[in-house]
């Protein structure tokens, strides 16, 4: 009796981890069996008490969520590949359609680029707690960073090569 009325009163102080009759708790949206273990002995099912705190994910959320990673990374980084591919293997077959094919591949990219970067903040956005949503997020941060730098190195370099001919004309 002593046990229930405990019980009782941590439900109702704490109302993230409800007690439910059927033996369960659930804590933060993920049910864990309910019981009273002997002294000494870990309790099985229960989250360790540093991690009652952060957030699960469910397997069904977890799965949509790699799900629309996956689709986001092969937008970002495979479509490109592909097109620059099929690209070349135009350029070489065929010049003649090279210059259509090129506006069309252009455009394909910068819409997969769009979709990926869509994707992930959706993915984000919706599952805030999925692991792969939060790597993918840091490297397309780290990928779009260094393409920036790159881009001020081009310029300096091009800014170099310029400033050397300007007495040779």
């Amino acid at each position: 009796m002593d046990n229930n009325q405990n019980m009782n009163q941590d439900n109702t102080e704490n109302q993230n981890n409800q007690m439910i009759p059927n033996g369960t708790v659930n804590i933060d949206g993920q049910e864990f069996k309910a019981y009273f273990p002997e002294q000494g002995q870990q309790a099985q099912n229960v989250p360790p008490q540093n991690q009652v705190n952060k957030k699960y994910i469910s397997p069904e959320d977890k799965k949509s969520a790699n799900i629309l990673c996956i689709i986001s990374v092969l937008c970002f980084f495979a479509v490109p590949s592909v097109l620059a591919a099929l690209m070349e293997l135009v350029h070489n077959i065929n010049y003649d359609i090279y210059d259509v094919f090129d506006h069309i591949a252009s455009s394909v990219s910068v819409a997969s680029f769009i979709v990926a970067m869509t994707l992930m903040i959706l993915v984000r956005v919706k599952y805030p707690n999925s692991v792969f949503g939060k790597v993918l997020m840091w490297l397309y941060i780290a990928v779009i960073v260094l393409a920036v730098i790159g881009f001020f190195f081009l310029l300096a370099f091009i800014y170099i090569l310029c400033s050397g001919c300007r007495g040779m004309g």
